[in-house]
């Protein structure tokens, strides 16, 4: 239906073959879009560490080799997140980047 109505729209400009690439493009533009939204929610940081994947990484040998318990962990884990989320963390980032970069100067 919507190929339909694209070519009924554009159609008279472009020559149907380019016309149907560029709705190609568009239908992979959007796919990569739905799916990159899908992994930004499995990736975030708040997701990672309340399902268990985060506490998995920091108790492995081979990458922290962690030794707090599951809940402390969570609870540590989330409040830095809280605190790095917050806007005081920004500015407060902001303003020491700024006072570094007229230093180096």
């Amino acid at each position: 239906m919507f190929w339909n109505d694209i070519k009924e729209i554009y159609g008279k400009e472009v020559d149907e073959q380019e016309l149907y690439k560029v709705f190609k493009f568009y239908a992979f533009i959007i796919k990569l879009e739905s799916a990159l939204e899908e992994a930004l929610k499995y990736t975030s940081p708040i997701n990672f560490i309340n399902d268990g994947r985060g506490y998995e990484i920091y108790r492995k040998e081979k990458y922290l080799d962690g030794k707090l318990d599951e809940e402390t962990f969570k609870e540590l884990a989330k409040k830095m997140w809280e605190y790095l989320n917050r806007e005081e963390f920004y500015e407060k980032y902001k303003q020491d980047k700024e006072q570094k970069d007229e230093q180096s100067k």
